[in-house]
């Protein structure tokens, strides 16, 4: 058997409505090349979305080819945790249900994993539990930090507290709390800031332990 456990989909359903139903702050529009980009309200930077993000029979195809049997996916990490802020119940009850209808077409092969709302702290085990319970979700994405909130912050120990409670796996998926423009070109931001701060979190992780 070969499990994917690094993945990110979305439904191009959801994108398009988003362009005329904003979620949490987030809008949707398409450039005259045909890309969707996303946009968070009062933020004039946007992210480009990848086609295959959304294109499932590619999706399935490959997942085929390659002889994998199960893929776990979530959104991408601009959605997980961004600078300067993190999912909201809102955003994250509208991303499971998302995940979810990408998973029922997905003829078995797709699994999708929790997002913890931990732009608002006090409803983080409650939305978690909800997705245990209501899709039965497995595992879960972490953000390397809640928009540059560290995540030994006393205010997620009861979430934390839960995902050891339910034994979820955990993919920690680096993200930025750092424009990536401070970065300039070529990817830097990709070669020197996500690995640091995976390496900052997973040793304050440690350390709180």
């Amino acid at each position: 058997m070969i499990v994917d456990l690094h993945a990110h989909a979305l439904s191009e359903k959801f994108i398009s409505d988003l362009a005329r139903r904003p979620v949490a702050g987030l809008k949707s529009d398409r450039d005259s090349s045909g890309y969707y980009a996303i946009r968070r309200a009062g933020d004039d930077r946007k992210s480009t979305l990848d086609p295959h993000l959304f294109d499932l029979n590619h999706r399935l195809e490959s997942l085929r080819r390659r002889g994998v049997t199960r893929q776990l996916f979530g959104p991408p990490p601009f959605l997980v945790s961004w600078p300067g802020g993190a999912p909201t119940a809102e955003l994250v009850r509208a991303l499971h249900k998302l995940l979810q209808e990408v998973a029922d077409d997905s003829e078995g092969l797709m699994e999708p994993i929790s997002v913890l709302a931990l732009g608002e702290p006090e409803k983080a085990a409650d939305e978690l539990q909800r997705a245990v319970d209501e899709y039965g979700h497995r595992a879960l994405i972490m953000p390397t930090s809640a928009g540059g909130r560290p995540l030994d912050d006393p205010a997620f120990k009861p979430v934390f507290d839960l995902i050891e409670r339910l034994g979820l796996v955990i993919f920690m998926h680096p993200t930025t709390a750092i424009p990536s423009d401070r970065f300039g070109m070529y990817g830097i931001h990709v070669l020197v800031e996500k690995p640091t701060a995976s390496n900052v979190a997973e040793a304050r992780e440690i350390i709180a332990a």
